[in-house]
């Protein structure tokens, strides 16, 4: 609101100058009209009826009829306002609103108003608009704005030259998006639309001859489509009734494949979803229980997922595949002529192949039993190996076991020399699967059928399994010496030139007294060594070793 000061001089031809002003108002307003900033025009359409409608229409009262006030009320009111003034006797009064474009106004702050064109303000504090005439306004961000005849903003849905606008709460007309009363206003006029589709934000909707938007399944113009409880159309997506919507136009599509998300499904002639083993154009293709081709993968057989038979379609073209070996995540199998997987032993091309029971992966690398039994299948072309007389050979499994067949196809058990070499293969009462080579660890192997005295301690290389030979071995916190014929030394022995001892399970003495045929010697904590020439005392016990390390007690 701009305001005027008046000097004391002013005030005796203030009730003159008050009545010359009505006097110009009133023929004024009977000659100015309300100025819309902008012709609304309603776009014709020419879409069919909607076979359903939402229920968000707004009532008929929320909607105001703007009429221009009468020349008489202004007057009347113009001349209260100017009685009241001449009656106060103050040297400072306001002057009204109608204000001639030749008077000095004072400046409006720019955080109090908006202006929208000569001699309009738009205030943001009281939800005025000044002007010398009342209708549209516009501010310097490109808000629109309707002023009423005492210069308020409208706000809510309202009707100008009998076309439906809106304002939001802060008096700024809403165009090119929904308003709070859910309909559409056009994003150039502001009118609300009807029976139309509009984009907002990227996102289609359709709305009715009320101006409400579609839910739901729809049909408009003849062609089923879908918006979601917001109002939105689905494109190029399943919709919650199960159909898929075209991406481009929205239309429910039938008889054909469609892809979402990489996945590709098919829709019936009524747009449903198919599930399970189908024929589509003469191809025998797999969907599961979401409708998702299966490909490059097994399918159940039987309409039962617990079925053990398993069909595979292709990983491309998603069609079963027949008479072939195929590959699933690193595993090979082998379909039939029903397109079948395969299960235990069979031969193929003149080839002895297995194939598990469990899931049909063909053995490679591996047994065919449980705990490494059964025969053993090569890794490369997974043909049977252990049986057949050829080559003696190490072999590796899946599980990263070793073992080793003999010239008749065999696997060896317990302490074997190969090559020179001892290596021991469990046996199984013990903790290795039957014929399993031990590596890296110590080994008690108690018997052996093929090498006498073999009841030894072995510790096997961790890379070969090799027995170690001549050379110390720390397991579990004891010291071991694996002497010339690989297994561990028991007794008292000479090792590099030192004279050590070792118990009857291997383990060295450190720190002890050790009697023997009446005769005590000690071996050093450290080194284990005997010593030699020195008196200790050793739990109270005072005792003289001498050149031979046999010690005699001194004192106790």
């Amino acid at each position: 609101m701009k305001n005027l000061r008046f000097s004391p001089w002013h005030y005796a031809k203030k009730y003159f100058v008050g009545l010359s002003c009505v006097t110009v108002l009133a023929a004024a307003s009977f000659i100015a009209k309300p100025v819309l900033a902008d012709t609304v025009e309603t776009e014709p359409t020419n879409t069919s009826e909607i076979l359903m409608t939402t229920n968000q229409s707004q009532p008929s009262t929320d909607v105001e009829t703007v009429t221009p006030p009468t020349t008489e009320t202004s007057l009347n009111t113009l001349k209260t306002e100017l009685g009241s003034q001449a009656s106060n006797g103050t040297s400072e009064d306001t002057v009204p609103q109608a204000v001639s474009s030749n008077s000095e106004v004072p400046a409006t702050s720019s955080a109090d108003s908006y202006t929208g064109g000569d001699n309009v303000s738009v205030s943001a504090k009281n939800n005025l608009v000044t002007s010398e005439s009342k209708g549209y306004h516009s501010d310097e961000q490109g808000n629109w704005y309707y002023a009423d005849g005492n210069g308020n903003k409208l706000t809510g849905a309202q009707i100008i030259d009998s076309v439906k606008v809106y304002f939001d709460e802060n008096g700024i007309q809403v165009k090119g998006n929904f308003a709070p009363d859910g309909h559409y206003y056009d994003k150039d006029s502001g009118a609300m639309l009807t029976k139309r589709y509009v984009e907002v934000a990227g996102n289609w909707y359709y709305v009715n001859d009320k101006g409400d938007k579609l839910i739901g399944t729809q049909t408009v113009d003849s062609v089923k489509v879908y918006f979601d409880e917001n109002g939105i159309q689905v494109k190029g997506n399943f919709a919650p009734d199960g159909h898929y919507y075209d991406k481009d136009s929205g239309a429910m599509l039938t008889k054909r494949y469609v892809e979402v998300a990489g996945n590709w499904y098919y829709v019936d002639g009524n747009g449903n979803k198919l599930i399970g083993a189908q024929t589509v154009d003469s191809v025998k293709v797999y969907f599961d229980e979401n409708g998702v081709q299966v490909k490059g993968a097994f399918a159940p057989a039987k309409e039962s997922i617990f079925s053990p038979d398993r069909h595979y379609y292709d990983k491309d073209s998603g069609a079963l595949v027949t008479n072939r070996y195929v590959e699933v995540d690193g595993n090979w199998y082998y379909v039939d002529e029903n397109g079948r997987m395969l299960t235990g032993y069979h031969t193929i091309d003149g080839v002895e192949v297995y194939f598990s029971e469990y899931d049909g992966h063909q053995a490679k690398g591996e047994f065919s039993g449980n705990g490494d039994t059964g025969d053993f299948y090569d890794w490369d072309s997974g043909a049977r190996i252990t049986g057949k007389e050829g080559t003696p050979k190490f072999i590796k499994t899946r599980s990263g076991h070793w073992y080793y067949l003999n010239e008749k196809g065999n696997k060896v058990t317990s302490i074997q020399i190969i090559d020179g070499n001892i290596y021991y293969f469990g046996l199984p009462t013990k903790k290795y699967y039957y014929g399993m080579q031990s590596r890296g660890e110590l080994v008690y192997a108690y018997y052996s059928d093929f090498i006498p005295n073999s009841s030894h301690i072995y510790y096997t290389d961790p890379e070969t399994g090799a027995a170690w030979k001549n050379r110390y071995v720390d397991w579990e916190g004891s010291r071991y010496y694996m002497g010339p014929e690989g297994y561990a030394l028991i007794g008292e022995a000479v090792v590099n030139g030192q004279t050590v001892y070792f118990h009857r399970d291997g383990k060295q003495a450190r720190g002890e007294l050790i009697t023997e045929n009446g005769v005590t010697r000690y071996y050093a904590p450290d080194s284990g060594v005997r010593v030699r020439n020195t008196k200790l005392t050793i739990d109270g016990v005072t005792y003289s070793f001498n050149a031979d390390g046999d010690g005699t007690i001194i004192s106790d």
